[in-house]
This record gives structure tokens, C-alpha cells and sequence, in this order.
């Protein structure tokens, strides 16, 4: 019998899986497209596939222990969120992702997004397409030379992003409780607590994954601690930041704005009131993004769709050591 792929949420995509479908086929595995929004969703229709791709489908401890075929589970992207990992690896499933993707365009956003709210770019833009002419719209805005921009995680996002400071001779300080002061220093920034971090930094630029710990870190007691002048970025996660505490707290002046790639709801509410603050930019969750990196990731969950059935290592192998592998 052979094996079969399928593609659990493909309606995120917009794609039509033409280079899917050729890889597989070369090597005699079937593939298929779902749109599968709910548990129940996954349960009734991927049975009868060994591998699933992802985007963010609920892959919970009751469909993982529902789907008996299972081998893999391929998250098109970096974060596992939507997958019980440890469930998975109590069955023997194999959870892949691709730590490799999308580092640079993740940097260069948050780059984009801090360089934003410093000289007002996007604000300067909007006055002008509303019919002024007034460059004292932007009177606020300032230069990066010689800031402190804070790390909330030091990883392999925050090591582009670091680099692309270093020509602003920028203090730059990490808050990240998985590595020591000397990983940090080697890294180019300065290992801090968070309360430090907080209170120190003219702007913050989250990297964290999220977990039950770290979901809500900035809360109004975080902002009330930073700079009154200073700003917060995230490409993360959305639920790392209360964004109702967000709005909140630059309307009271515990800081001046923020650049958000990432939101707790997605697509954000009308109503939400950080669409209201002219000192906050919002982009659609599109951090990740260029064309480059986006045919390599279809390029690595293939291969490792393939490595999984074919008994091989996979290149990112999520639940390895889980695993005993």
C-alpha cells in the first residue's frame, strides 16, 4: 500500500500545490489538499493520510490520538502552536518544522517597523495622502544613533536583526533565561533580567515563542515599567503582548507607540482600539514573507514529508530528543 500527504488547511495558502503534487508523484506518494478548520475537521477528513502539512490546524492530544495512521506532522513555518507536541511524541509521530525559514525577512521587518517609528515614515505618509503638506507631523521623530534597543529572546531572528543595528553603534540587550551572558555577548548584545530590559530600552523587539509562561509577558505592569518615550515591536507571537493593555498605556503615556506584525486575534477586530493610535503601525502578519523564502519552505516540507515515510532523518525534526532519535 502506498503512502499518502495531505495538506490539512490549504485554503491559508492560495495556492495551487502544481510543485506538491510533481515531487510527490516522482516518488509514488499521493497527495491531496483539505480545508479542514475545525478538530472534527481533521478527524473526518484526513484519516487516511500518513503525513500532514500544516499551517495552523489543531492538532490537539484528541486528533493525534484519533488519526492511527499518523507518522508526521510537517508545520509549514516555524512555530508548533496548534500541535500537543508531547501528545505526538506519545505516539511515535514525528513533528517537523523549519527553524531556518524566513530569518532574514523576520529581522528585516522588525528592522523596517523600528526604523518606522523613529523617523514616522508611515504617519509623514498618511498626512500627506490626506491633503497636508506639513513635515511638523514627523516633529517627534528621532535618529537611532546611540539608542538602547532591547531583545525580548536572543535567537537566530534577533542575531539578523543585531546586525542590522550595529551601523547605529546602538546599545543592544537581551532578556532571554535559555542562555548564559556569554552565548549573548558573542551574539553582540548584553545579557539583562526583564524588569531591566524593560526599564532601559528606547525600544523592544519581541523573538519569543509562546507558551502558558510567556503569553501576556507584557501586560500593563510590564508597560508601566518601560520608558515614557520608548515603543514595542513584535514579529512574534500576537498573544505575547495584551494588546488592550497596549492601547491602554500609550493613551496614558507609559510609552509612545508600537510596530505589530503579529495579533492575539487574527485578522485584527475593526474595533480594536490600537487601529485608532496614529503612534502604532499594524502590518498583517506578513513578517515572514518574500517569495525566496516561501518557495524554499515548500521545498523543505516536501523533503521532509518524504524523509519521515522514507525512514530518513529529517532536516528539522522538532520532537527529536523527545523522540530519542
Amino acid at each position: 500500500m502506498g503512502f499518502k500527504v495531505g495538506f490539512t488547511d490549504a485554503f491559508r495558502l492560495g495556492i495551487d500545490f502544481a510543485y506538491e503534487k510533481e515531487r510527490f508523484q516522482k516518488v509514488g506518494i499521493e497527495f491531496e489538499t483539505f480545508n479542514c478548520y475545525t478538530e472534527d475537521d481533521v478527524l473526518e477528513k484526513m484519516q487516511d493520510c500518513d503525513i500532514h502539512i500544516l499551517v495552523a490546524a489543531p492538532y490537539t492530544k484528541r486528533v493525534i490520538n484519533g488519526l492511527p495512521k499518523l507518522k508526521g506532522l510537517c508545520r509549514f513555518g516555524i512555530g508548533v502552536d496548534s500541535i500537543d507536541v508531547p501528545a505526538a511524541t506519545e505516539q511515535g509521530v514525528r513533528v517537523c518544522n523549519d527553524t531556518g525559514y524566513c530569518l532574514e525577512e523576520v529581522a528585516t521587518h522588525a528592522f523596517a517597523l523600528i526604523l518606522d517609528l523613529f523617523r514616522k515614515t508611515s504617519l509623514l505618509d498618511r498626512s500627506v495622502r490626506s491633503g497636508e503638506w506639513k513635515w511638523s507631523v514627523g516633529y517627534e521623530a528621532r535618529n537611532l544613533t546611540g539608542i538602547t534597543v532591547g531583545l525580548a529572546g536572543c535567537g537566530n531572528i534577533a542575531r539578523y536583526l543585531i546586525r542590522f543595528l550595529k551601523p547605529f553603534r546602538c546599545r543592544v540587550i537581551a532578556f532571554d533565561p535559555f542562555l548564559d551572558a556569554a552565548t549573548i555577548a558573542a551574539r553582540g548584545a548584553e545579557k539583562v533580567s526583564f524588569n531591566e530590559l524593560l526599564e532601559q530600552s528606547d525600544v523592544i523587539s519581541v523573538h519569543c515563542h509562546l507558551t502558558d509562561e510567556t503569553r501576556h509577558m507584557f501586560d500593563a505592569a510590564a508597560f508601566r515599567r518601560m520608558k515614557k518615550n520608548s515603543f514595542i515591536v513584535n514579529v512574534s507571537r500576537g498573544a505575547l503582548i495584551d494588546t488592550y493593555a497596549l492601547a491602554d498605556a500609550i493613551r496614558i503615556g507609559d510609552l509612545q507607540g508600537a510596530g505589530l506584525d503579529t495579533h492575539e486575534s487574527e485578522p485584527l477586530a475593526l474595533d480594536h482600539p490600537l487601529r485608532t493610535i496614529d503612534s502604532v503601525i499594524l502590518t498583517p502578519h506578513s513578517a515572514h514573507y518574500s517569495s525566496k523564502a516561501f518557495e524554499t519552505l515548500r521545498m523543505h516540507m516536501v523533503d521532509q514529508a518524504i524523509a519521515v515515510l522514507e525512514g530518513t532523518m529529517p532536516q528539522f525534526l522538532f520532537n527529536r530528543e523527545q523522540l530519542g532519535l
